[in-house]
């Protein structure tokens, strides 16, 4: 082979393994992980759900619509680990999605339960006096702020646990079934 082949040959195989940036292969961008994918879908669902949750739920809720919101939750976090070991086939991706949507589960619940203590802080002010007086605790303002700030951290922190928990028994009810060698 001389030298003029052997150019040619290397310039014609570097012009057809170069990327197509035309504008016919333009399309949105689009998480290619199933784990973030799927984790961002789902989690930002839960996001709003549960924004609406921490907001309506500075008032004590009754136990039915609590259950409510926490069924949603818990089953958001399996399907977002279905999905994501579904499309990766992978169990550790059904947990990541689910550790992705529960972040994103807390964050919203942080975000509810703040904008509700701010809008009604009157009704966060009567359940801490309460349980300041059963406690036989003196109240104070910042009782009632630290409290809310310390509910705030401790949910955020379940909420990621039970997105990793929830995510991986997601993705093993969603991994491919591996065919038997029987």
């Amino acid at each position: 082979m001389d030298m003029q082949t052997a150019s040619s040959t290397a310039s014609s195989t570097a012009s057809s393994t170069a990327p197509d940036t035309s504008a016919s292969t333009a399309t949105t961008v689009k998480p290619t992980h199933p784990s973030l994918r799927y984790g961002l879908l789902v989690g930002a669902v839960l996001l709003v759900f549960e924004t609406i949750h921490g907001v309506v739920s500075v008032n004590p809720l009754p136990l039915p619509v609590t259950a409510v919101f926490f069924l949603v939750a818990i089953g958001g976090l399996l399907v977002a680990g279905y999905l994501a070991a579904r499309a990766s086939g992978r169990v550790g991706g059904g947990a990541l999605a689910g550790l992705l949507a529960g972040a994103l589960l807390g964050v919203g619940y942080a975000l509810g339960a703040t904008i509700g203590a701010i809008i009604d802080f009157a009704a966060l002010r009567a359940v801490y006096v309460s349980a300041a007086v059963n406690a036989h605790v003196p109240y104070s303002d910042q009782l009632a702020i630290i409290g809310t700030i310390v509910t705030v951290v401790l949910s955020f922190l379940v909420s990621l646990g039970a997105g990793a928990a929830c995510g991986a028994i997601g993705g093993l009810a969603g991994r491919p079934r591996r065919a038997s060698g029987i």
